[in-house]
C-alpha cells in the first residue's frame, strides 16, 4: 500500500498488478523542451553534425553479447531463431515461447526464473540487433550518418558514415537541429511504447520517421505530426519523398512540436505523477 508504480510501458502493468502492486499507473516518457529545441546552428556546428538523413543509437552488440554470455552456447542457435521471429512478427517473448517445437522447449525445460530471464534478455537483446540493424541498412542508398559505438563499422558498409556516440545532453540537441530526416527504430523490450527520441526529435522541430508502435496513435495525429512505418520496407520510400518534400516535412515538423509542447513534456508527466500521489496520500 506504499508503493505506486509508473510506467512508461503499460503492457508491464498487468503483469504487476497480478504481483499484488495495487497502485499501477501508465506513464510514458517525455522530453526536456529547455533542452530539445530548434537552435540556430554556429557554422562549426553545422560542419560537425549536418546530415541530410541520420541515424543515433547504440548497435546493441555490446548488450547482446553481454546477455549471451549468461547462456549455455548451446542455446545460441534457439536464441537467433527466436530473435528472428521476434523481428518479423513482433509477438512478444511469452508468445514466441508458445510457437517452439517439443525439441525446443526441451532445450529450457526446468530453467529457473533466472535462467528464463537470461534467456528472454538474451533474445530480447539480439532482436533489437537485428532489427535496429536491418532499418538502419534500409537508408544505405542515402549515405546516412550514424552516431553510436564503434561496433557500427564493422556492421554497415562504405556507404555509411560512422561517427562516434554523441553526449545525450551536449550534443544530441545540436545534431537533431542539424539533420534533415531523423531515423528511429524502437528497442525490443518496449513492446507497446515509444522511446525518447519520438519527443526529442519533433520539439525541436526537426523531421522523424519511426517504427509504428501500439501507442503512437494516442501520442500523436500519426500522418500528420509524425510519420511512421509499419515495415522495414517502407523506409526507403518515405526518406525519399520526405527529402524531395522539405516544406511537407517541415510542417509536420511543427505539428509535432506544438503537440509535445501541448501534452508531452516531462512537466506535463510530473503534473500527472503529484496528481496521483496526492489523491492516493494526501
Amino acid at each position: 500500500p506504499y508503493v505506486s508504480l509508473f510506467m512508461w510501458d503499460r503492457s508491464y502493468t498487468k503483469e504487476l498488478e497480478e504481483m499484488g502492486f495495487e497502485e499501477v499507473t501508465y506513464l510514458p516518457m517525455a522530453t526536456d523542451e529547455l533542452l530539445f529545441k530548434p537552435i540556430k546552428l554556429s557554422k562549426s556546428d553545422m560542419k560537425r553534425y549536418a546530415a541530410d538523413v541520420a541515424f543515433v543509437g547504440d548497435s546493441m552488440v555490446a548488450p547482446t553479447r553481454k546477455y549471451l554470455d549468461r547462456v549455455s552456447p548451446s542455446l545460441y542457435p534457439l536464441i537467433e531463431k527466436m530473435a528472428d521471429r521476434l523481428v518479423e512478427t513482433r509477438m512478444t517473448f511469452p508468445e514466441i515461447l508458445k510457437t517452439l517445437t517439443e525439441d525446443e522447449k526441451g532445450e529450457i525445460k526446468g530453467f529457473s526464473v533466472e535462467q528464463m530471464v537470461d534467456l528472454e534478455a538474451a533474445t530480447l537483446w539480439k532482436a533489437t540487433l537485428l532489427y535496429r540493424l536491418s532499418c538502419v541498412k534500409a537508408l544505405e542508398q542515402f549515405r546516412p550518418t550514424v552516431h553510436g559505438d564503434g561496433e557500427w563499422a564493422t556492421l554497415l558498409g562504405n556507404a555509411y558514415k560512422i561517427k562516434p556516440k554523441l553526449h545525450y545532453y551536449m550534443e544530441t540537441p545540436l545534431f537533431y537541429n542539424a539533420c534533415d530526416i531523423h531515423l528511429n527504430a524502437t528497442n525490443f523490450q518496449m513492446f507497446e511504447a515509444v522511446n525518447q527520441r519520438v519527443f526529442d526529435v519533433p520539439v525541436c522541430e526537426r523531421f522523424l520517421i519511426t517504427d509504428h508502435q501500439p501507442v503512437l496513435d494516442e501520442l500523436f495525429e500519426v500522418g500528420k505530426e509524425i510519420i511512421a512505418y509499419n515495415h522495414k520496407k517502407e523506409i526507403p520510400g518515405l526518406v525519399k519523398f520526405y527529402l524531395h518534400n522539405p516544406k511537407v516535412r517541415g510542417a509536420i515538423a511543427r505539428r509535432g512540436r506544438e503537440r509535445i509542447l501541448k501534452e508531452h513534456t516531462y512537466l506535463h508527466r510530473l503534473n500527472k505523477l503529484l496528481s496521483k500521489m496526492r489523491g492516493r496520500y494526501g
